[in-house]
């Protein structure tokens, strides 16, 4: 009976140990801080922008960056359609920039930009992943609402 029970009691304990490498894991966006770089990028790559503008302070941005920005789901099914810039709109200068330009008024805000800088759609505030997801295929489908938001 003891060498059945150490046997089970050990099996058991590798299951423990090794069960959570089998979970799926979050995602995590490919973010690109330089702008040109990124208007390169969806050039070649015949993409989107997707323009994450954000501040330090806002409590919101972080929970996007927690919550929407690391499902797996979202990152899977947009990264084919667009390439990803992360902007400080307070410290960045191509943050600062695109903020005049498209007079933020809140935050977070996504800016969905062509390549020569027009806007396709503007995200507003936090958005759970699926609403997120939704809302961004809608800019490449061309059926987004103006200034969608939550």
């Amino acid at each position: 009976m003891k060498p059945k029970f150490l046997f089970a009691a050990g099996f058991l304990l590798l299951l423990m140990t090794t069960l959570p490498l089998f979970r799926s894991r979050p995602s995590s966006v490919d973010w690109h801080t330089d702008l040109e770089a990124a208007i390169a990028e969806a050039r070649s790559d015949d993409k989107l922008l997707l323009t994450f503008l954000y501040t330090d302070w806002c409590g919101y941005c972080k929970q996007m960056d927690q919550v929407t920005f690391t499902d797996a789901t979202v990152v899977d099914e947009l990264s084919g359609d667009f390439v990803w810039l992360r902007l400080n709109a307070e410290r960045d200068a191509a943050g600062i920039s695109l903020n005049r330009r498209f007079r933020v008024s809140g935050f977070p805000t996504v800016l969905i930009l062509d390549t020569e800088k027009n806007e396709i759609n503007r995200l507003q505030g936090f958005m759970p992943p699926d609403r997120f997801r939704r809302a961004a295929q809608d800019s490449i489908r061309g059926t987004a609402a103006p200034n969608a938001s939550l």
